[in-house]
């Protein structure tokens, strides 16, 4: 049987124009690092042990009768105000005059240099007189609404980016971006002078703008007669002020806390103090060798051969991020006349056996697979339609507690839960058989000990 082709197949990760890799590593570190201050929160606060703050996290979930006048308050930045922002079977439902910028204003003056901020839309429609609508999570520097941000996303799912200036609107984003589920989440990342714009945590761009304050308010609004509905806000800050929230507890790690080991292939052979060459199926041998900063392998025929990480880590939350550089076809077997597909895999063996671990496969046909190996046993987790012409990818697997998220350049692209997986793991990187596979660089991350 022949291999599906790529544009067959649904293209699951976009490319992704206008964010550079390293870009994206660094707000996924961002996020990666709060997932593991929760994580040990959470665990800190189920053994009572919670003596000193981390992070600080704000939210509302709109239950309740009326809007928690603690929480938000009527806004407007121009316009008339007439309208309103009302609850409603736990959903904020706003709509105001035709013409106006408002809705209502978080209370609390947020602070700090990294930070996301999610707000879910309910639903976003238009109303008479106009034709069209939209929902827009801003962020209000100032306070007034004249130097902000906004994230759009618009009735016919198309999404927009602005920066304001003294009160001067500057689309900043290609007009190109679109969404289609009905109901997404709009975040808000900050990483210094970097701003990331997600939805449903997936970063669509990438923006640069310094000097912004480290002082912000969140605003939730339609402008003009839109409806703009919202099932729920999280602000999720690091290093607050103590104006901004009532700090979240943590008697292990902050979120700054996290351990990074790394091996870029630098030098001219591979470095023994961090890895060793591993076979756990068929003939040893092949190809394992460092060459112009990469690390190129080749395997025997139907064997599973690589390197393996002669570090074991321990930890229930982590993320193993590797670049590949190039997966090429299989040598043919005998009787075959073309060259099989080939794979490169990024593969985490639990307690550092093969018959336990993970593995994250990209074919060289752009096709992507994602396994669970229990006991000896094979599941494919992935439902066989995710695929990408993404050149020199990054391969992502990581862990927080049960569940397992397998990513693409920062991007989550498919979760499962897998229960009662070993704290202790190892880093391997192979092809199966005499599949190609070069790697440039490869990264783990887990919560310090």
């Amino acid at each position: 049987m022949s291999s599906p082709r790529v544009k067959s197949k649904k293209l699951f990760f976009p490319l992704l124009s206008g964010c550079a890799d390293r870009q994206l590593s660094s707000i996924f570190a961002l996020l990666f690092s709060l997932v593991l201050a929760f994580a040990s929160i959470a665990r800190a606060q189920q053994a009572g042990n919670a003596p000193g703050p981390a992070l600080a996290e704000w939210r509302d979930d709109f239950s309740g009768a009326a809007l928690d006048a603690k929480k938000w308050e009527p806004f407007v930045i121009e316009g008339r105000g007439e309208g309103r922002s009302e609850l409603r079977d736990g959903i904020l439902r706003q709509r105001y005059a035709e013409g106006a910028r408002a809705g209502v204003r978080s209370v609390p003056v947020f602070s700090g240099s990294r930070f996301i901020v999610e707000a879910k839309v309910a639903g976003v429609g238009a109303s008479a007189p106009q034709s069209w609508a939209n929902a827009i999570l801003a962020l209000l520097f100032d306070g007034a609404g004249r130097e902000r941000i906004e994230w759009i996303v618009r009735s016919d799912g198309a999404l927009e980016a602005w920066e304001a200036k003294g009160g001067k609107l500057e689309r900043i984003d290609d007009g190109q971006l679109k969404v289609s589920d009905p109901h997404p989440k709009l975040s808000i990342g900050r990483r210094g002078d970097d701003l990331f714009f997600l939805v449903n945590d997936q970063v669509k761009l990438q923006r640069s703008i310094k000097g912004l304050p480290n002082e912000f308010r969140v605003m939730l609004y339609g402008f003009g007669a839109s409806e703009n509905d919202w099932d729920e806000v999280r602000v999720i800050t690091q290093g607050s002020s103590a104006q901004a929230v009532a700090p979240v507890q943590s008697g292990a790690a902050s979120a700054a806390e996290v351990e990074v080991w790394t091996d870029e292939f630098a030098g001219d052979h591979l470095d023994e103090a961090k890895w060793e060459v591993y076979t756990f199926e068929g003939a040893s041998g092949g190809k394992v060798e460092i060459k112009n900063g990469q690390l190129r392998m080749r395997g025997a025929g139907g064997s599973r051969s690589g390197v393996r990480s002669r570090m074991m880590w321990s930890a229930d939350s982590f993320l193993v991020e590797a670049t590949l550089a190039r997966v090429g076809p299989r040598m043919p077997n005998p009787g075959e006349d073309s060259f099989p597909v080939g794979y490169a895999i990024l593969a985490v063996l639990f307690d550092g056996r093969a018959d336990n671990r993970i593995e994250w496969i990209l074919r060289s046909d752009g096709i992507f697979e994602a396994w669970d190996i229990t006991n000896g046993k094979f599941e494919r987790l992935d439902n066989n339609n995710l695929a990408t012409r993404v050149k020199n990818p990054r391969l992502g697997i990581m862990r927080v507690g049960d569940e397992i998220s397998f990513l693409l350049n920062g991007q989550v692209g498919l979760k499962r839960p897998i229960r009662s997986l070993p704290r202790n793991f190892r880093v391997m990187l192979y092809g199966f058989g005499s599949s190609e596979n070069d790697w440039e660089a490869i990264s783990v991350r887990v919560p310090k000990r």
